[in-house]
């Protein structure tokens, strides 16, 4: 996808001044049922996947009987968000056009049963300010340096965005994934090496 897309949307990002991190730009998306009778609600996400349909399971649970159990999804890749039917019986539309798959823009609705749902994209800024503590989960240190790392876990762990963790051999990569992960929404799931060298 080409930064060209009309409605960019920033990836979630780290911002350094002078080497040193500042702040944390998490990129979220609001979504804001509108029912039928005239309440709304509101929902803030920032993981990259929102599974939405009527089963319990789903990240937005539509209570609506034209609803599919697993009617759609929306999908946070590199410079966008995209919707995608999972072949729900009534289908998906964004502004009431029928879609498979599309591209969502700030502002648009997305028509699920008889449910709308408005789209926003958000980027939340959040300054980064060494932490006080000299260790976080198993990771200890006391120099400026860690407490800086400890900042932007203690930031990140309780968010859903996808974090890639980047060293030397040796320099404890798994401690911090595994650090995260206790720290995490997803603490109670597995945690899963992966290793991804040459």
């Amino acid at each position: 996808m080409s930064k060209k897309f009309p409605d960019y949307i920033p990836p979630t990002k780290i911002a350094y001044i002078s080497g040193r991190p500042a702040a944390l730009h998490l990129r979220k998306c609001k979504l804001v049922l509108e029912r039928e009778e005239g309440q709304s609600s509101e929902y803030i996400f920032d993981q990259n996947n929102i599974a939405i349909g009527a089963m319990e399971d789903n990240d937005l649970v539509i209570e609506d009987d034209t609803a599919s159990r697993y009617h759609c999804r929306i999908y946070q890749d590199e410079n966008s968000y995209l919707l995608q039917d999972l072949g729900s019986t009534n289908g998906t539309f964004i502004n009431r056009v029928r879609i498979k798959e599309a591209y969502l823009k700030p502002g648009c609705t997305v028509t699920v049963g008889k449910t709308d749902i408005k789209f926003q994209s958000l980027d939340e800024r959040v300054e980064i300010t060494p932490s006080t503590r000299e260790a976080f989960g198993s990771i200890v240190g006391k120099s400026l340096r860690m407490r800086e790392i400890f900042g932007i876990l203690e930031k990140i762990a309780p968010t859903g965005v996808t974090v890639v963790i980047e060293g030397e051999t040796g320099t404890g990569k798994e401690v911090v994934a595994r650090t995260v992960h206790e720290c995490s929404k997803r603490a109670k799931g597995p945690f899963v090496v992966f290793d991804c060298g040459a």
